[in-house]
């Protein structure tokens, strides 16, 4: 409470109406654990019982994020008394007391359980100052760190280095470089031919100009890696990889998720993966996918030599002359991909034919595939027509002029597909589809796919040749099977045809984006007829749709789990509701 000189007078922590005082500390607990940082922080100011207790609560604290924000001073003021709380530490401040504080703590061991520390230095005024100091800090922590996520200036590259902070954390698990305006060949140093680091099972680097030559010895003496994310590298990296002996590698990312889009992470291994586990190798390879390609002769060979175990492969690559791909054939007779489970590729010459055969054709468990372009959409789909269905699909950007034959074959295909589905063979056959941009797909196209009996969750967008009708008939006709619903970018997706999302039992997520002819009058009706079944929806995005209102928002906000929201007529729209917060489109990504 304030006096009325406006200075804050501390409540008296025996007030029995205090419900500090009332309540198990237990309960309080609980309480204290559920609420933000920020409002901890205020909490603190109310009374000594409320202060002391809030202190007290260690989970509450397990985690401490200084941000910029207001409360930065006032946190670090209380800081090295919960310090042996800590266990995960996040510095991105401009302030440079703020900053020194906080390493003089660690390096005076008030944070003794610290495991997990990211620090984004670019952000630091000042910073010179302290990046000597940031090493030592790193030095005296290194017992229980295991968690490093460090984003540095080109500037301080001389104090802080990728080798330096290997040699100062043994016990490193996971390491996150990042120093987007460097160029990596400042980084080279000598390893101590001795050094082998024990730890590291993650590492992600980004930084300029990283090629085969300085990776290469991170390589052979980082031998426990399991994970490895490069950006801004250069394809000699990949030739590292192909002469270089990995053995717990098991996950690579190249230049991709340079958007911001998510990237595969490490799993559990699990006992039924034992056999496969025994065979060393890549089971992931991912390139970035939507803005560059790679050279075939570059990826192939990484390929080829995880051939056995890989599992998931993103691999976008330039066409292939004619000429090469005999010269392919030769060089690698036994190019079959036998245990792949999830492929993305773009369809272009001569490397769309080598896919085929190597893949599509080859594994028998292959169960999702993303495809990319229009080259032969019809050699690709009667491949699909003659093998086991897949459990998952991605067509889009296939503009084509003669669309005829291949809508043809897409309505066989899908014919296969709900045959399979009504056999009782339900896991065989299409759970999911996304159909972007695909001119090929009509009307008669989605009454086929409407036919799949274990079809649960579709995704239609840019779609030219198709009808509000066709769309509606479609959803009608498979009904409470489907759970997830994805519209976007067409002009024909209209209040009815959302409306009817609201009569489907099942249905737990609706994303609706660049939708035009959307109204709040289709999104209420679709929110209260999922009300009125007692059988709420758990997610809505939407963004960028004109004609839907904060008011709406805010009316489906009360019934609907979590909503995510962007105004088309502001960079940022947030509310203050539970679970409502904004959503860029670059936030929902390509399945694959």
């Amino acid at each position: 409470m304030e006096t009325n000189d406006g200075n804050k007078e501390m409540i008296s922590f025996t007030n029995p109406d205090d419900p500090f005082a009332m309540l198990p500390f237990d309960i309080t607990t609980k309480i204290t654990i559920l609420l933000p940082q920020a409002v901890r922080i205020e909490c603190l100011q109310v009374s000594r019982l409320w202060r002391d207790y809030i202190l007290a609560c260690a989970k509450a604290w397990e985690t401490l994020t200084f941000q910029n924000e207001k409360e930065d001073i006032s946190l670090v003021q209380v800081g090295f008394t919960i310090g042996n709380y800590v266990k995960n530490l996040t510095i991105d401040t401009t302030s440079p007391t703020v900053y020194g504080t906080l390493l003089e703590g660690l390096q005076y061991k008030r944070f003794k359980r610290i495991q997990s520390l990211t620090i984004n230095v670019c952000k630091t005024d000042n910073f010179e100052d302290y990046s000597f100091s940031t090493m030592f800090t790193l030095g005296q922590i290194r017992n229980t760190l295991t968690k490093l996520n460090i984003k540095v200036q080109l500037s301080f590259l001389h104090y802080i280095t990728f080798i330096s902070i290997l040699k100062s954390c043994p016990n490193l698990t996971d390491l996150i470089f990042s120093a987007p305006r460097a160029n990596f060949t400042i980084w080279e140093e000598e390893f101590d031919p001795q050094f082998q680091h024990q730890s590291l099972v993650n590492l992600e680097v980004d930084s300029n100009n990283i090629t085969g030559k300085l990776i290469e010895p991170i390589l052979k003496q980082c031998q426990q890696l399991r994970r490895l994310v490069l950006r801004s590298c250069k394809v000699s990296v990949l030739e590292a990889l192909v002469r270089t002996s990995t053995p717990n590698l098991e996950l690579f990312c190249y230049n991709d998720g340079m958007d911001g889009s998510p990237l595969p992470m490490l799993q559990e291994k699990k006992k039924e993966d034992e056999a496969l586990q025994q065979k060393k190798g890549l089971r992931v390879i991912y390139t970035s996918y939507g803005e560059t390609a790679v050279a075939p002769r570059a990826l192939l060979p990484l390929i080829y030599k995880n051939r056995e175990t890989l599992e998931n492969l993103r691999g976008c690559m330039f066409k292939l002359p004619e000429a090469q791909i005999s010269v392919l054939h030769r060089r690698y007779p036994d190019f079959r991909l036998r245990s792949l489970k999830h492929l993305a590729t773009w369809l272009a010459p001569g490397i769309q034919e080598f896919m085929m055969r190597v893949a599509i054709q080859s594994s028998n468990v292959l169960s999702t595939l993303v495809v990319v372009g229009n080259y032969n959409l019809n050699l690709l789909l009667t491949a699909l027509i003659n093998r086991i269905p897949l459990s998952g699909l991605n067509i889009s950007h296939a503009y084509l002029h003669h669309t005829n034959d291949t809508t043809q074959l897409l309505i066989r295909l899908f014919t296969h597909y709900a045959e399979c589905s009504s056999n009782n063979t339900k896991s065989t056959s299409l759970n999911w589809i996304k159909l972007r941009y695909c001119d090929p797909v009509t009307n008669d196209v989605l009454k086929k796919l409407s036919d799949i009996k274990t079809l649960h969750d579709i995704h239609l967008g840019g779609l030219s040749n198709v009808s509000s009708v066709g769309i509606l008939q479609c959803i009608n006709k498979l009904g409470n099977q489907i759970t997830h619903v994805f519209l976007h970018d067409m002009e024909l997706v209209n209040d009815d045809i959302i409306a009817a999302l609201g009569d489907l039992d099942n249905l737990l997520l609706v994303k609706l984006e660049v939708l035009n002819d959307v109204t709040d009058e289709g999104v209420r009706v679709l929110v209260d007829n999922k009300k009125r079944k007692s059988q709420q929806l758990k997610t809505l995005e939407i963004t960028e749709c004109p004609w839907i209102t904060q008011e709406c928002i805010s009316y489906a906000q009360k019934n609907v789990k979590t909503v995510r929201y962007n105004s088309p007529f502001s960079e940022y729209y947030v509310t203050k509701a539970k679970d409502t917060y904004y959503v860029s489109r670059s936030s929902w990504y390509d399945r694959s």
